[in-house]
């Protein structure tokens, strides 16, 4: 989950920038070594996007490219169905491809560096589509505690008539985890 709120004051006025909350979970079953099939839904509400919901339920299957101990790469393809609400009532329901890319990388014990890509071609308005690119790096300061940064990269040809179709986030942080 994420969720971004950002003020700026300026002349003595408080001015939100930013407000965006997104959310997702994905349930992968291992087939065998190398294939599974997965099971996902994602959240969105974008206020500068005039986004209300963006409500994806999906389905598919992913190949294990690579799986090292220190490199896992993986590939998926599948659909999903895309329900959108923006502010004003525009309302769009939407059967989508999926293609998608992840990569994981950790150098040593206290660095993890993620790569992420997707694309998601409109099979209802062809020539229509989403993408995404994440890039994330994590560095452990205890077993608990670290320190996360992450470039996020959204684009949807088919947006709202009086917004960016692009949504570019850099965010940085604290990162706990809850493992033993």
């Amino acid at each position: 989950m994420n969720w971004l709120h950002t003020n700026n004051l300026d002349s003595g006025r408080t001015l939100t920038t930013a407000k965006a909350v997104r959310s997702g979970t994905r349930y992968d079953y291992n087939l065998k070594e190398s294939l599974f099939v997965f099971g996902s839904g994602n959240w969105e509400y974008d206020r500068f996007q005039e986004l209300d919901l963006r409500n994806v339920l999906g389905s598919g299957v992913g190949w294990h490219a690579v799986r090292r101990k220190t490199f896992h790469m993986d590939f998926l393809s599948g659909g999903d169905f895309n329900r959108e609400s923006f502010r004003g009532g525009l309302k769009r329901n939407f059967i989508e491809a999926v293609a998608d890319q992840e990569a994981n990388y950790r150098p040593n014990d206290h660095l993890v560096l993620r790569g992420h890509f997707t694309l998601i071609p409109n099979l209802t308005q062809p020539g229509q589509y989403r993408a995404a690119v994440e890039a994330t790096a994590v560095t452990s300061v205890t077993k608990y505690l670290g320190w996360q940064i992450t470039l996020t990269d959204r684009y949807t040809s088919l947006h709202a008539p009086t917004v960016k179709p692009n949504d570019m986030v850099v965010t940085a942080g604290l990162r706990f985890a809850f493992t033993r």
